[in-house]
């Protein structure tokens, strides 16, 4: 008499997947945005010498999964630009270039908001990979590192058709560039640090689903 429920229960479970897999589909888009940094560059003993606010123009590439439509799982590539700073840590024309990029993989949650509109949440991992360039009149020196940490976002998305949705959103990329250091030492002894930072990017951009 309980095999009867159990396999009711199956049933309902099984029936619900497929639901959901019928559901699914692929898709790719492309954004296009500004980034919003904050960086810190300082001395290893101690960091934090130098702070910059600058804003640079960032692209992404991503693709993602339609689980249901309520959820998604997306991975992306996003270039999060080429910065030259010129500053006077030690008295003279000093340059640094920051080389940042982003692979992710985030989990999607949406609600419909309206007609063709949803909002949407989104969390996951962000393996950052930023090279550091120093160079003066004479010298210069770089490093390089990559590490995983947190993506988080908001934003709406509206379908412009049943293929084509147009998204706005907002992304953080946390904690990026930690503790990224010159191999070599600058000419006072130091080497240049790094310290990571919150970087908020701003976009527009536009998905293809198949």
């Amino acid at each position: 008499m309980k095999a009867r429920p159990i396999k009711m229960a199956a049933m309902f479970i099984v029936a619900l997947l497929i639901s959901s897999l019928s559901q699914a589909q692929w898709y790719v888009g492309a954004s296009l945005g500004e980034a919003e940094t904050d960086q810190g560059v300082g001395f290893d003993r101690p960091p934090n010498n130098h702070t910059d606010d600058s804003t640079e123009l960032v692209w992404k590439l991503f693709g993602g999964y339609n689980v249901t439509p309520a959820f998604a799982v997306e991975f992306g590539y996003t270039d999060l630009g080429n910065e030259y700073e010129t500053i006077n840590i030690l008295g003279s024309n000093e340059v640094i270039r920051l080389d940042i990029s982003v692979i992710g993989a985030t989990l999607i949650g949406r609600s419909e908001v309206h007609d063709k509109v949803d909002f949407f949440g989104r969390i996951g991992v962000a393996h950052w990979d930023v090279d550091l360039r120093y160079t003066e009149p004479g010298f210069s020196t770089s490093g390089s590192d990559s590490d995983i940490d947190v993506i988080v976002g908001l934003g709406f998305q509206w379908e412009v058709s049943d293929a084509v949705g147009l998204r706005f959103e907002w992304q953080q990329f946390q904690n990026v560039g930690d503790e990224v250091t010159t191999n070599s030492s600058l000419p006072d002894g130091n080497h240049l640090q790094l310290n990571g930072q919150d970087i908020n990017v701003l976009a527009i951009g536009m998905s293809y689903r198949f």
